[in-house]
């Protein structure tokens, strides 16, 4: 199968996915856990999300089946359990902290990959073609 009909095929599971992690919550959550297992409180505590919304977004993942709770006494631990987000949230990980196994080559580099583009707020058009 190419590329293309398999991209086709799991586009909207990858799209879910991707819209699953586009919370800024859940994104710091998955990274975190991708160190390994931790308490709720400890999550609370070290990513500094007040407890009604880290029991929200951690029940988003667990819905998902990204991470399982395994409880300890009256502690419950969450653990990163699904491999094939592992994988992806390792690389947009590894792409935030400007990993060089993430970075995209361009065709044509330019002198300073880390400088802003310019942007013309009001760029001049040409008429082309006879007037």
């Amino acid at each position: 199968m190419s590329f293309q009909k398999d991209m086709i095929k799991k586009a909207p599971d990858v799209a879910a996915q991707l819209k699953l992690l586009a919370n800024p919550n859940r994104l710091l959550i998955v990274c975190r856990l991708l160190d390994g297992e931790m308490s709720v409180g400890d999550i609370e505590e070290e990513l500094d999300i007040r407890q009604p919304t880290l029991s929200r977004e951690l029940g988003h993942l667990r819905e998902a089946n990204i991470i399982s709770p395994r409880r300890q006494s009256k502690v419950v631990f969450y653990t990163l359990t699904n491999e094939k987000m592992r994988v992806l949230i390792e690389a947009i990980c590894e792409a935030s902290r400007g990993g060089k196994t993430c970075q995209a080559t361009s065709v044509s580099p330019r002198a300073d990959a880390n400088a802003p583009i310019a942007f013309n707020p009001r760029p001049k058009f040409t008429k082309s073609g006879p007037s």
